[in-house]
């Protein structure tokens, strides 16, 4: 069975790793935290389940990737501004031939990922996929993945003609193991619907609250559907063509199937660590900016976003 490393041990990355380790899938959690590796390590993962029920895996885990065996899929889930240092560690790992594929937040993550092993091994990703870690050797998923209802969509190397084999393996790993996965040509679709989806991020970020208290708000659903519009707006212009219902009503019900879970961004904030904000909604503004396009909601969502940021890193 192909061995598969996954680099990026927060909530995202563990999860993926407990779900493959569970299902014996040969599988190695890559992370920086002396603390949360050696809890793994000395006493499995717990993962928790919105509905109160939880279960330890038992899980390979490291923060010295050059004792990591070579991986034939390495899997990155770090943060967007640690994509060139999670290339480094990536490559340490790698088996000569092993795909890369990138399942994080943002654009532009699989060209960085490139520079290093070429574009005809990196294979572009997104998901849906949800969980916070609270403390070390511990998770919470999101009700959608626990109950099943995340998906993830793995798309085929940015060369001409690139195969969509890599991506299917995975796909086919990733599904056995409980985590919906598609492997698809149309990734770009995927990925920009993920950003029209996850403009839920930074708006309850700066609002402070879960998932579900921020969406149960009244004055929450008609901007946080102005903010998806602008998105799906830029998404045209960059020659993607969402169907903007579908992809409204998609976010409608991940809000409310998401229940009480921070996003990863409300997290950052919460805990004074850095945000994503600028390789997603950042980035979404910069490229409106580039076409013409007004994006009045966006712009002030970064702007508040980037303040609440550097005032809870200096505290």
């Amino acid at each position: 069975m192909p061995r598969v490393a996954v680099v990026g041990a927060g909530g995202m990355g563990s999860a993926v790793a407990a779900y493959l380790a569970a299902a014996h899938t040969p599988v190695v959690l890559v992370g920086r935290s002396p603390a949360h590796i050696e809890a793994i390590t000395a006493r499995g993962l717990r993962v928790d389940s919105p509905d109160g029920t939880s279960q330890t895996v038992q899980l390979e885990a490291t923060t010295e990737p050059a004792a990591v065996a070579p991986a034939d899929h390495v899997i990155i889930l770090t943060k967007s501004f640690d994509t060139r240092e999670a290339a480094a560690t990536a490559a340490a790992i790698a088996a000569p031939a092993a795909w890369i594929t990138t399942l994080q937040n943002g654009l532009g993550n699989d060209a960085v990922l490139a520079e290093t092993f070429g574009p005809e091994r990196v294979l572009p990703g997104t998901t849906t996929i949800g969980a916070e870690r609270h403390e070390p050797g511990r998770i919470t998923l999101s009700g959608a993945t626990a109950g099943g209802r995340c998906l993830t969509h793995i798309g085929p190397p940015r060369v001409p003609g690139g195969d969509l084999g890599g991506a299917a393996a995975l796909a086919e790993l990733m599904t056995a193991a409980g985590l919906p996965t598609i492997a698809t040509r149309e990734i770009d679709d995927a990925i920009w619907t993920k950003l029209a989806l996850a403009v839920m991020g930074p708006f309850s970020a700066i609002v402070g609250a879960m998932v579900i208290d921020t969406w149960n708000q009244p004055d929450a659903p008609p901007l946080l559907e102005r903010l998806h519009d602008e998105v799906v707006a830029v998404a045209t212009a960059e020659g993607v063509r969402l169907d903007r219902d579908e992809s409204w009503k998609t976010a409608m019900t991940t809000y409310e199937a998401t229940g009480r879970h921070f996003t990863s961004m409300a997290s950052d904030i919460r805990y004074g660590r850095p945000t994503e904000i600028d390789s997603i909604t950042g980035e979404v503004v910069r490229r409106a900016h580039t076409h013409g396009i007004p994006v009045p909601v966006a712009e002030t969502v970064v702007g508040l976003l980037r303040i609440a940021e550097r005032a809870r890193v200096r505290n």
